[in-house]
């Protein structure tokens, strides 16, 4: 359920549901009719009503992120605010829908905790690591592939993988791609050209992502 409620310009409560309440820890059952500075905490309640001014005087919707500290623990809302005008046109209230971000703001937090993790392991490396897209061309390399190849890290980012094959290991390599693909991680011996032509023997860790 949707948190939803309904003010007036005066900061009074015309409609709220469950969810709203809830959101807020507010236990009682019939609040229409107060003010919000009765029903929040002060901090929030001036939020709220400047707020709700801003659509007043604008006279467009608004919207926002705000957390909330609950006896769950802190959720997190992406709030809309939008005028809710008489039959003569006059604003005589302002509607407000939030909607929980709680989730969304978590998996963020881990996906960037993720990514910072594998950016360490991917700088810090005792190996060279390229990673490669569908088509094979490299969209990241860490300092070691740019030592062992030859290529400054924006030159090999330029590459393909065919172009650090060996002319007579490009087919080999191809296979080895696919059968990567399939399998879902394989290691293999292959021979790889440097940037100035020289070929040398190397062992691959390959997996897909």
């Amino acid at each position: 359920e949707t948190p939803i409620c309904v003010t007036g310009t005066n900061g009074m409560v015309r409609l709220a549901n469950r969810a709203w309440k809830q959101a807020f820890g507010i236990k009682e059952q019939h609040i229409a009719g107060k003010h919000i500075e009765q029903l929040l905490p002060s901090n929030i309640a001036e939020e709220y009503l400047l707020t709700n001014n801003e659509v007043v005087v604008s006279k467009t919707f608004l919207s926002y992120d705000r957390s909330v500290v609950t006896s769950s623990g802190r959720k997190f809302y992406h709030v809309y605010k939008f005028p809710l005008a008489n039959k003569h046109g006059e604003i005589e209230a302002i509607g407000n829908i939030s909607l929980e971000t709680t989730e969304l703001r978590k998996a963020e937090e881990a996906s960037r905790k993720s990514e910072n993790r594998w950016r360490a392991m991917f700088t810090t490396a005792n190996e060279a690591i390229l990673l490669l897209d569908k088509r094979y061309d490299v969209i990241a390399c860490n300092e070691l592939a740019c030592k062992l190849y030859g290529y400054s890290e924006q030159e090999l980012l330029k590459k393909n993988l065919w172009d650090l094959c060996s002319e007579e290991t490009r087919q080999h390599c191809a296979m080895m791609m696919k059968t990567t693909t399939q399998q879902g991680g394989i290691r293999w011996e292959t021979t790889n050209l440097k940037m100035d032509g020289t070929t040398f023997p190397v062992e691959i860790s390959s997996a897909p992502l």
